[in-house]
């Protein structure tokens, strides 16, 4: 099982319902003890997932980084969230 850690982005399974729907890529909200709180990007729903079903695409520094890094040059526009 792959670790996973608080901020992470991550992709959905395409076996999963939500994945199917078009909502495939997250962020780690909450870390239980048998399931991961993921917040969507699309329906912005949290939802409760095994971690059998996540891929992570990125780690919370990287993404946080990359963020910091298009917001120095101007490149997020309005419409994006920094968190």
């Amino acid at each position: 099982m792959q670790h996973f850690s608080h901020g992470d982005r991550v992709q959905l399974s395409p076996a999963t319902n939500a994945w199917m729907m078009g909502d495939r890529y997250g962020h780690i909200v909450k870390i239980g003890r048998k399931y991961l709180h993921v917040g969507m990007d699309r329906s912005g729903r949290t939802l409760k997932v095994s971690p059998d079903l996540l891929t992570v695409v990125s780690s919370a520094a990287s993404y946080n980084r990359d963020l910091a890094l298009r917001a120095r040059n101007g490149q997020v526009g309005s419409g994006m969230r920094l968190r």
